[in-house]
């Protein structure tokens, strides 16, 4: 199935970097307006993390696997998600 990806990402590019954590898929919001995050049992679903619209937010993301986060480096974004 497909799922609606919503706004964001009108140049393309609304995700760049992958991380997999607790048998989910993360994927960093550089354009989109929030973190997809794939749930190979549940489904896609978007995370509407407080990112906003705009692009070039964050490029890239890393799992800590000890505490379970995931980070995502800033591009133009003022902090790191």
């Amino acid at each position: 199935s497909f799922l609606p990806l919503g706004p964001g990402g009108e140049e393309g590019g609304k995700w760049d970097g992958i991380v997999a954590l607790n048998g989910r898929l993360y994927c960093c919001p550089r354009n989109a307006a929030g973190v997809l995050v794939v749930d190979p049992e549940e489904g896609p679903v978007i995370w509407e993390a407080a990112v906003g619209l705009g692009q070039d937010k964050y490029l890239g993301c890393i799992a800590d696997e000890q505490n379970g986060l995931v980070y995502c480096a800033p591009l133009d974004a003022d902090m790191v998600l």
